[in-house]
């Protein structure tokens, strides 16, 4: 969350596709506030929120983005918008290294 908002971390949720199976979906986002040490910028405490309010969330592998859903009319509130991790090759996926 930023321009003054506060920092935040996104956890994602993952669970297999199938038995047995490597591919992963995503299932649920938890959303931290980070409660920075304002001498050193540092990480004090991760407050789990709620909800994200009136945040909208871009969440990708490589970037990640936080922006006013009411300043943009296509957006919904308290939402997370992501990709996932995979390249889908036809017959073959092959994940994104982090």
């Amino acid at each position: 969350m930023n321009q003054g908002r506060p920092t935040a971390c996104v956890g994602r949720i993952l669970t297999r596709y199938k038995e047995k199976c490597e591919e992963l979906h995503t299932v649920s986002f938890m959303v931290f506030k980070l409660v920075l040490n304002e001498d050193d910028g540092s990480v004090m405490q991760h407050v789990q929120l709620k909800n994200i309010k009136d945040e909208a969330l871009f969440v990708g592998t490589n970037h990640s983005v936080s922006v006013l859903a009411s300043n943009f009319p296509k957006c919904q509130l308290n939402s997370i918008y992501y990709t996932d991790d995979w390249i889908d090759f036809g017959d073959m996926r092959l994940p994104i290294p982090h």
